[in-house]
């Protein structure tokens, strides 16, 4: 009977040590398996960390590479359009240069007798000079006067140009400004300080009066139609009036007539 119990004992104490050992590898396994998936969260996580944080700097330098490309290309273009902006001024002033000079060496021819300037007989330094002491005698009490700024270009600048046109008694017709306190016509064919264009224009009108058959007006009898031209150009705008001063404030139907029929205006306008 005692052996039988103590053979009991020993049986249930080696199934205990058993079920506890079954049971810490289990237990063990359990832990094994947990600790491995947190260890391959961790690493996924951290991978999936660095490959964001490559991806972001990726991102970063790609987008780093394109600002700076635009900003050289902008850089590149301000650059071009300066370069271009001083080739530009360098050539304008190299002809304005050239011009003043070639300018320089005319002569106006009728000088003398011309009533529209004064100072065409001197240097654009004479010139500046005589208007520096005359600014300084009017304003010099009230203030110190600055020395004067050059121009570019001196000559063909003024923008209105005003012009009378007359008949003279071998039938010609001339186009000029008034003799000083006359109303004699002084006839100018090209002024150094008048602008081109507006001569051009001035001049092409004169050549077509005759052609349509537009009489000037004649202060004397009080028979004619066209008396004066004024032309004024915008430089910048580029833009161009003509304004052409009648020696009647209404045209009889003869003069209208002719006038229509011969197209005058239409086609020296096409030549402006």
């Amino acid at each position: 009977m005692e052996q039988r119990k103590t053979a009991g004992k020993a049986a249930k104490k080696a199934d205990s040590r058993a079920a506890k050992q079954t049971t810490g590898k289990a237990v063990k396994k359990a832990d094994n398996r947990t600790a491995k998936q947190a260890t391959d969260k961790a690493a996924k996580e951290v991978g999936n960390r660095t490959a964001k944080q490559a991806t972001g700097k990726a991102v970063k330098e790609t987008d780093n590479r394109t600002a700076k490309q635009v900003a050289d290309k902008a850089a590149k273009k301000v650059n071009n359009r300066a370069a271009k902006q001083a080739t530009g001024r360098a050539a304008k002033e190299t002809d304005n240069r050239a011009e003043k000079k070639a300018a320089d060496s005319l002569q106006c021819p009728v000088q003398k007798k011309c009533g529209g300037c004064k100072y065409q007989g001197m240097t654009y330094r004479q010139q500046r000079h005589i208007k520096q002491r005359q600014v300084e005698k009017l304003l010099g009490p009230f203030g110190k006067v600055q020395p004067f700024m050059d121009m570019e270009m001196p000559y063909y600048y003024r923008n209105k140009v005003h012009a009378a046109i007359q008949r003279l008694r071998s039938g010609e017709i001339v186009c000029g400004t008034y003799e000083a306190n006359s109303h004699k016509i002084v006839p100018v064919e090209q002024c150094l300080i008048e602008d081109r264009k507006c001569g051009e224009i001035i001049r092409s009108i004169r050549d077509m009066c005759k052609s349509f058959k537009i009489k000037p007006y004649d202060e004397d009898t009080g028979y004619g139609l066209l008396r004066h031209v004024l032309v004024r150009r915008g430089f910048r705008t580029g833009e161009v009036m003509v304004v052409l001063v009648l020696g009647k404030l209404t045209l009889d139907n003869d003069t209208f007539e002719n006038t229509r029929k011969s197209r005058f205006f239409e086609r020296w306008t096409s030549r402006v």
